[in-house]
């Protein structure tokens, strides 16, 4: 089978495209991977995958319609919740033998809450080389060399930025727990390293941006790393050799790295918001409110007290959140994947 993977450039829809390319090639199937080419719809044989989210979908819709191309719509999450657009093109899209997948059964219900149908959840894949790697995350023992406990270690990746500055957040003033803070929540982990000088904490992120968050001290304990500096290898070993992964973010978004962390077996913990409660396999920060903008975009407010539990009690159940979450994370592994994907395309 001829396959066609375009994707909206984002980083982590790149690397999923490739990975999911490895996979279908392993089958003996002929790939090719485009990457914002919706030019190409024209031209291609064979089927289409397109892998986006909310911002770019439409684009595609309409370039399939415009050239009478089916196509599988495989998006992760909606963040605007408007899905006018898509109800419009519904028809369209359909009479081609195009369908459309979510990563979540969240996604599936706003989808259908709005009368648009939803032919497959499928959630996004990491890759199947993440699980060649095994979590070491232990200290050495001072007498034997042999390991012994876990790691006072957090580690935390993602690419933060700080929302006040962005327009979208500044028309209402939000509750003044939300007047600094970061989209990945970053911030509340700099104050766990202040709070804790025991433990190390490590934060690949947008550094230029946690400042514009946040003072950040001098702290022995505390390292960035800038996001975007590490190569997939170097990142899996950070991952494997940390003591607790730990994503607080504030708003919904695909749990990706997350799920490569399970994949390592590195104990995890996260907000407990829907699409990483669904993804499970790990410790649940809870959410005291939720609050939504005009513009209908949302941060959580998470209580830095939970944070601080939470990352106890995973450092407790470390080994055992380690064994779970790496089972977990098999159905996430881009052969299983590939595989569900061929089943909605045939």
């Amino acid at each position: 089978m001829k396959i066609n993977i375009m994707h909206s450039k984002w980083g982590s829809h790149a690397m999923i495209a490739e990975w999911l390319a490895d996979a279908f090639k392993r089958n003996g199937h002929e790939v090719t991977v485009y990457a914002r080419d919706w030019h190409k719809f024209k031209t291609v044989e064979g089927e289409i995958i397109f892998i986006g989210g909310e911002p770019r979908l439409l684009s595609y819709v309409n370039a399939c319609r415009l050239y009478h191309r089916k196509a599988l719509y495989w998006i992760d999450f909606f963040v605007f919740r408007s899905f006018m657009g898509y109800k419009i093109q519904e028809k369209e899209y359909r009479a081609l033998g195009g369908k459309l997948v979510c990563c979540s059964n969240t996604e599936r219900e706003y989808l259908e809450e709005a009368g648009i149908t939803v032919d497959a959840v499928i959630p996004r894949c990491v890759s199947d080389d993440a699980f060649n790697y095994k979590w070491i995350g232990l200290e050495d023992d001072d007498w034997t060399g042999e390991k012994k406990e876990v790691k006072k270690e957090v580690l935390s990746i993602g690419f933060t930025d700080y929302r006040r500055d962005n327009k979208i957040y500044c028309s209402i003033k939000p509750p003044k727990e939300l007047d600094n803070v970061t989209r990945k929540g970053h911030e509340l982990l700099v104050e766990f390293a202040s709070n804790n000088p025991d433990w190390n904490v490590k934060l690949v992120t947008s550094t230029k941006e946690l400042r514009k968050a946040i003072e950040i001290p001098e702290l022995s304990n505390l390292e960035l790393i800038e996001a975007g500096t590490l190569t997939q290898e170097q990142k899996y070993e950070l991952i494997a050799n940390t003591g607790i992964f730990c994503l607080p973010t504030r708003l919904d978004s695909n749990p990706l790295v997350v799920m490569e962390a399970q994949a390592i077996g590195t104990p995890t913990c996260y907000t407990a918001l829907p699409p990483l409660v669904e993804m499970s396999g790990g410790f649940e920060i809870p959410v005291r409110e939720i609050y939504w903008y005009p513009s209908g975009l949302y941060l959580a407010v998470i209580e830095y007290g939970e944070l601080e539990k939470v990352i106890e009690k995973t450092y407790i159940f470390a080994d055992a959140i380690s064994g779970f979450g790496r089972m977990n994370a098999r159905k996430y592994k881009a052969s299983v994947v590939a595989d569900k994907l061929l089943e909605v395309l045939e």
